[in-house]
């Protein structure tokens, strides 16, 4: 400890803060352990009742109470994780160099510490999950290593765990060795995404409608995380004595209010999907939901009264004193609610009344009545919450700026605004209408939907150049690294400059059809939701890529280029359409659709509609390249001057 460290620590405020900061260290361990006494409580409250449902016999009382004790404990590691990095990516400004300040550099030490324990934790919570499903007291199971290993590949819940686990640990060990902020924001988004597999395998991945059950939670835990992780990362920056405390709490509020609002969205969402209204108040499962509606509505009180009062007076010493003290009470009622979320997640929720689901609703969450025609393609529609809120938002979040910068006095060209603007009606349309309904039940539904987002909504969203007009937009601040300095870094990352080349984007949309289609992972896939998910992800941020990197440029590579990829394009679809072998074939049986008897016409009649919708796309693009590289050749020869012009396809 340097000397000035004892002189700060020797004076009144410096003695004020160390006790502060001491107090808060004992208000939030109780909290963990309130938390902690809450889920045993409740998953005691059912004894063995639990395992007899189940046909299961019980684990023992390590298992039983350890069990939601590890995971409050994963859960508070992890969103401490998760806010540190969310205050070290976007809530303290980095050094113009692109190095994180002292600040950041604090903060992802405190993520480093955090992302540890969460692995640790999460690597018991896998144990303790195989224990629990296969009715075998832990310390059996861990004697024997190949039952424990068996356990945790066929139970479902247990190898998310140890993704978690793996992820986490990827984390904490990347806080560790990184300075730089990009680096900071790769991480942030690596432990969002350490939040998801637990989530994408409980109680909403079974049953019907487990669709919409599942995209609901995704919300649901991310936005949690975001909102109960900051709040620490806050009040811990605030004591440390930080900079810039009034933006980032005024900042941090922000967010919090968007967090309740989805989170109070997503959870009634997967409350309806469970319940009947009756049963919010005539089952153990539905007095829970209806305990953690309450405690929701108190925190969002009380994150109001902060914005009204804390925050107005933020640089005053009252003001901060007050964000502290509503902060920690804050603190409380969250860690309270986590031991209530995971009390939840130990509760079965009522059996359900009405008619027995059909294969299909088990398998994909909800029935298909008849085969896809015109007007069950136009009609028949099932909103995706993930692509379809997404496609929403982002199409009036580009107006808006659009507006804020036509209101400076800046132009913006129409043809990108209705660029983008249509490029999200695709993505509505591909993942919300009737196509969207039955791509889980239907190959060439999957295969056109997912043509239809990389080489229609992709070329699309690049023309409407969303990049540039965010780095035009963003405000710039004075003295500190600004949004639109932010922006310019993450585009300096490495794997972003590779990925605007050419070839690189080529090797990443083709490798999403080759490798998914025709490498094995769609005889696996297809009955999952999370993978639906991350398959619509990879192939609209595929084709985003890809025509970026030649939309942009009009050198002769990309012209080859996109002769290359039509023409690998191409013979992908011949091949899908060349095939006797039914990709996915064991899971479209087992949905027994009778209007479709003849799987292997559906591939071939899919790789006819992927040739038929694509094809043209990529030979429009590369006429539209060759012509705006000739239009700047002519504008150069034209020019006075030698100098030279810049270009790119508008």
């Amino acid at each position: 400890m340097d000397a000035s460290t004892n002189t700060d620590l020797a004076s009144p405020r410096g003695r004020s803060r160390h006790r502060t900061h001491g107090v808060l260290l004992v208000v939030s361990s109780l909290g963990v352990l309130a938390a902690a006494l809450i889920a045993v409580a409740i998953t005691g409250s059912a004894g063995g009742d639990l395992y007899v449902l189940y046909g299961l016999p019980d684990p023992g009382l390590v298992t039983r109470l350890g069990l939601p004790t590890v995971r409050v404990l994963s859960q508070v590691f992890a969103v401490m994780c998760v806010g540190s990095l969310m205050l070290a990516a976007f809530g303290v400004p980095p050094q113009r160099t692109g190095i994180l300040a002292a600040d950041g550099y604090a903060a992802i030490r405190v993520a480093s510490r955090a992302g540890f324990a969460w692995a640790a934790n999460a690597a018991v919570m896998a144990v303790l999950t195989a224990a629990d499903a296969t009715g075998q007291p832990a310390g059996k199971l861990m004697t024997d290593i190949v039952a424990l290993g068996q356990a945790l590949d066929l139970i479902e819940q247990a190898t998310a765990w140890l993704v978690v686990a793996l992820i986490a640990l990827v984390v904490a060990i990347g806080c560790r060795v990184t300075l730089g902020w990009p680096s900071a924001v790769v991480l942030f988004a690596c432990s969002v995404l350490g939040l998801l597999p637990v989530a994408l395998t409980g109680h909403s991945a079974a049953g019907g409608a487990h669709d919409v059950a599942t995209s609901s939670m995704l919300f649901h835990v991310v936005a949690a995380a975001l909102w109960i992780g900051g709040l620490p990362a806050v009040i811990t920056h605030v004591l440390r004595g930080g900079a810039a405390v009034e933006q980032l709490v005024r900042r941090y509020s922000l967010i919090a209010l968007a967090c309740w609002i989805v989170m109070a969205t997503s959870g009634t969402v997967n409350a309806l999907v469970r319940l009947s209204l009756s049963e919010l108040v005539g089952s153990t499962y539905g007095l829970l939901v209806t305990a953690k509606a309450t405690a929701l509505i108190v925190l969002g009180v009380i994150g109001h009264c902060q914005r009204r009062s804390a925050v107005a007076v933020i640089e005053k010493p009252s003001g901060r004193q007050a964000l502290i003290r509503l902060g920690a009470v804050e603190t409380l009622l969250m860690l309270a609610t986590i031991g209530v979320s995971v009390g939840l997640g130990r509760t079965p929720p009522p059996a359900a009344t009405g008619p027995q689901p059909t294969e299909t609703e088990l398998l994909i969450g909800y029935r298909l009545d008849g085969p896809l025609d015109a007007l069950r393609l136009l009609t028949d529609w099932r909103f995706d919450l993930v692509f379809g809120t997404a496609a929403i938002v982002c199409a009036l979040l580009y107006l808006r700026v659009v507006s804020v910068l036509r209101s400076q006095g800046s132009a913006w060209p129409i043809r990108r605004t209705a660029a983008w603007v249509a490029g999200c009606g695709v993505v509505l349309l591909v993942t919300s209408s009737g196509l969207g309904r039955y791509i889980p039940a239907m190959f060439s539904a999957h295969l056109s939907g997912h043509t239809l987002l990389a080489l229609l909504a992709g070329p699309l969203l690049a023309w409407g150049r969303p990049g540039v007009l965010a780095v035009r937009t963003a405000p710039k601040d004075t003295g500190v690294v600004g949004t639109a300095e932010h922006l310019t870094l993450l585009a300096r990352l490495p794997l972003i400059r590779w990925l605007r080349q050419p070839v690189p984007a080529m090797i990443v949309l083709l490798g999403a059809y080759y490798g998914l289609y025709l490498l094995g992972p769609m005889d696996t896939l297809p009955g999952e939701h999370w993978a639906h998910l991350l398959m619509n992800a990879l192939f609209l941020s595929s084709g985003f890529i890809f025509f970026t990197a030649v939309l942009t440029r009009t050198a002769p590579t990309s012209e080859v280029v996109l002769l290359l990829t039509a023409a690998l394009y191409t013979v992908f679809c011949l091949q899908i359409l060349s095939s006797d072998t039914v990709i996915g074939e064991n899971f479209h049986r087992s949905l027994a659709l009778p209007w479709l008897p003849d799987l292997l016409a559906d591939q071939r009649h899919g790789a006819v509609l992927a040739l038929a919708l694509g094809g043209p796309v990529l030979i429009v693009t590369f006429v539209w390249v060759v012509a705006a590289r000739r239009r700047n050749r002519s504008a150069q020869r034209r020019l006075p001057s030698r100098e030279p012009i810049s270009v790119g396809v508008d």
